[in-house]
């Protein structure tokens, strides 16, 4: 931002961050402890991560099958899903990780 814009300040930027995150265009997620990282959510749909805890890479993972899964576990506890997420930290294929599987069928 200094690059662009060098009479903005940083209390500037984190006021207008939470200021989106209240008004639900933006999420804060805290993929690694005590980072918090934002990502725009306005005319984008839901969807988790996988996050490498050696590199830090973080992959979008979108699966109308869990989202059905996370779905039916919450109702047959009972409660209302208002809201959730999802992270799931691993290694990456690069650090370690074992290859992506080859998607044999269509996932939901």
């Amino acid at each position: 931002m200094k690059k662009k814009e060098p009479l903005v300040g940083r209390v500037t930027v984190y006021r207008t961050l939470t200021r989106l995150v209240e008004a639900g265009m933006v999420e804060e997620l805290s993929l690694t402890k005590g980072v918090a990282t934002y990502e725009h959510v306005f005319g984008h749909c839901h969807h988790d991560h996988l996050i490498c805890v050696r590199c830090g890479a973080v992959k979008e993972l979108c699966s109308d099958r869990l989202e059905k899964m996370k779905r039916e576990e919450a109702e047959a506890n009972g409660y209302e899903v208002v809201s959730h997420s999802l992270k799931i930290y691993g290694l990456c294929p690069k650090c370690g990780g074992r290859r992506p599987k080859s998607k044999s069928r269509k996932e939901d």
